[in-house]
């Protein structure tokens, strides 16, 4: 059960500003919580990675650098908020998140996520 509840939280917690997805001053702050997450996600899950080509793209298209988002950068609260909430799940629960919310079909921020080569 506590599985279920996690990742129902963080799934919650990763949506909760999708009603203001509309709003072109909420798209940075969106995709800092998704690449939060799928970051935090990376950390716990062997089998997954965080897609460095579409991360690229779109840190370059809003202007955020890898600064920004390492410790100390400005945006290093958010990545450090979603790394507290993974760090509660099992290495299966973050791998099923990683999948079902960033993978190909996924429901937050699809293809943010691949499958690491074998």
């Amino acid at each position: 059960m506590k599985c279920k509840s996690m990742i129902a939280a963080l799934a919650l917690l990763m949506t909760s500003g999708a009603a203001h997805a509309a709003d072109p001053t909420s798209t940075k702050e969106r995709y800092i919580e998704n690449a939060a997450g799928a970051i935090a996600l990376a950390a716990e899950c062997p089998a997954w990675q965080v897609d460095a080509t579409t991360m690229s793209e779109m840190l370059n298209f809003l202007h955020i650098t890898i600064a920004d988002i390492s410790p100390d950068g400005k945006y290093w609260p958010v990545i450090d908020k979603y790394n507290e909430i993974t760090r509660a799940l099992t290495e299966q629960e973050a791998c099923r998140a990683a999948e079902g919310l960033y993978g190909p079909n996924g429901t937050v921020a699809p293809n943010m996520m691949i499958k690491k080569p074998h």
